[in-house]
């Protein structure tokens, strides 16, 4: 029987751990801008909403940058250039309630007695933003995130790299 239970937790952790799903990835232009005008761009520098994200702040920043590199923009340190992109992201708690929409009939001290059958779940959900910015009009050109739920422990380096590569994918090479 050990032997089962044993086999059949296998199995479902290895089905579990195959059914994880990157994060979702949502990008935004705003209307009329010419993307494929922009050569240079800068970094800025947000002070992070909790000082525990400081360090990952520092890896989206860097992954970022090596990621506009390759896409054929030129890095200029400071503000003199075409766009300007700063990288944000928080860890927000969420809760989730779902009513089945049935009752479950149980035997009470005075008979049976209904209860509908609700669950209730308690995650964190982590968000990574680049914004750029026209640096010349001073306006938001584009936006990407990145939103994934259910995360948990250290965030971890190489999926916030994966993150920023996934958002950029949106955003055109020169």
């Amino acid at each position: 029987m050990n032997k089962k239970l044993t086999i059949l937790s296998i199995i479902a952790g290895l089905f579990l751990a195959g059914c994880e799903t990157g994060p979702k990835v949502q990008t935004t232009v705003t209307p009329g801008s010419d993307l494929g005008s922009y050569k240079t761009f800068s970094m800025v520098i947000l002070p992070p909403q909790d000082p525990s994200l400081i360090a990952l702040g520092k890896i989206a920043r860097d992954a970022v940058q090596e990621e506009l590199a390759s896409k054929g923009y030129n890095f200029v340190e400071g503000g003199n250039s075409d766009i300007q992109v700063a990288v944000h992201g928080n860890i927000v708690r969420k809760t989730d309630i779902t009513d089945w929409g049935y009752v479950v009939p149980r035997r009470g001290r005075f008979g049976y007695v209904g209860g509908t059958v609700v669950d209730i779940e308690q995650y964190n959900e982590g968000t990574l933003t680049i914004d750029i910015v026209d640096t010349k009009k001073g306006e938001l050109v584009w936006r990407g995130w990145a939103t994934k739920d259910h995360i948990s422990g250290k965030p971890d380096e190489s999926k916030i790299i994966n993150a920023v590569g996934l958002i950029l994918e949106g955003f055109p090479s020169r």
